[in-house]
């Protein structure tokens, strides 16, 4: 492993390193954020992806019954004006996923949890990330053959690992990137945020920028209630690059995903709700996609 950037260590301890994103407490405004679920749809070469998320605010108490403490450890505990939970649904290309992310009022990760299935045995798992100060503990459980029918609160494969993890680097969850594109301080060209994402084993530090201000066309439902419509119209949007490198690597390939979008993402946010309406970037060997906004639920999460 190639020794860590000096200056990257350097701004990294110097922004206190919270979890999501590196700004000054306070600077997010979650009561602006004016949706509460999102549907979204990518079609490539025959392949099709569906995700819906969901974002409701959970008390202390509420939060408190999610968390789990695995180990003695300095893991995070539930503040006292409680938290967000994320929750995102995806299916496509043979796999489904249920993801579940807890967060605090600052964007902090407290708690990952997700159940995936498959065609194949080795599609199957449910895992826990628990994040702490400088540290995440991961539990995996796995079905032994046979058992991928049944709950997997009984699979009987069961892993715990603490991984080794940069000195003062508190990583988050990539989900957790909607909070932040909603409720951050992304207004204007120029602004920028810079996160720290753990995946597959390493640590990426990710950068949010707006760009530019710009039209694009959309079709979506917008839902309020018992109403809908369609719109179907140009809406101004910021344009928001999500780039992410390896924090122990630069020069390798950053394990960063978005919505299962690779490489350098963009992020075409509504001004008005506050929801990306479109998500673009690199699915493997498929090559550049586009995620598109099918359905907003209007709401106060």
């Amino acid at each position: 492993m190639n020794p860590m950037n000096p200056l990257r260590l350097l701004g990294a301890v110097a922004a206190l390193c919270w979890l999501l994103p590196v700004a000054a407490l306070g600077d997010y405004r979650p009561e602006r954020i004016r949706w509460s679920e999102l549907h979204y749809h990518a079609r490539k070469l025959g392949f099709s992806i569906d995700a819906q998320l969901s974002m409701r605010q959970l008390d202390a108490a509420e939060l408190r019954l999610a968390l789990v403490d695995p180990a003695p450890g300095q893991w995070l505990q539930v503040p006292v004006g409680g938290g967000w939970q994320l929750s995102l649904a995806t299916a496509g290309l043979g796999k489904r996923s249920q993801l579940s992310l807890l967060i605090d009022r600052e964007g902090r990760s407290l708690q990952r949890s997700q159940l995936e299935t498959g065609r194949r045995l080795k599609d199957h798992h449910y895992r826990t990330h628990r994040f702490g100060d400088g540290a995440v503990h991961i539990r995996t459980l796995k079905p032994s053959a046979g058992e991928e029918s049944k709950p997997s609160t009984e699979w009987s494969e069961l892993d715990d690992w603490v991984p080794e993890l940069t000195p003062g680097i508190h990583p988050g969850q990539s989900t957790g990137l909607f909070y932040a594109l909603a409720a951050g301080n992304l207004d204007r060209p120029g602004d920028r945020l810079t996160t720290w994402v753990f995946a597959k084993n390493t640590i990426s530090e990710v950068d949010l920028e707006v760009e530019a201000r710009e039209l694009i066309e959309v079709d979506f439902i917008e839902a309020s209630g018992a109403e809908e419509r369609l719109r179907k119209e140009s809406i101004p949007a910021l344009r928001i690059r999500v780039s992410g490198d390896r924090l122990d690597d630069d020069s390798a390939d950053s394990d960063f995903r978005f919505l299962g979008l690779r490489g350098t993402v963009h992020v075409f946010l509504d001004e008005v709700t506050r929801a990306p309406l479109l998500i673009t970037g690199r699915v493997g060997w498929l090559g550049r996609a586009q995620v598109k906004l099918e359905r907003l639920v209007l709401g106060t999460p």
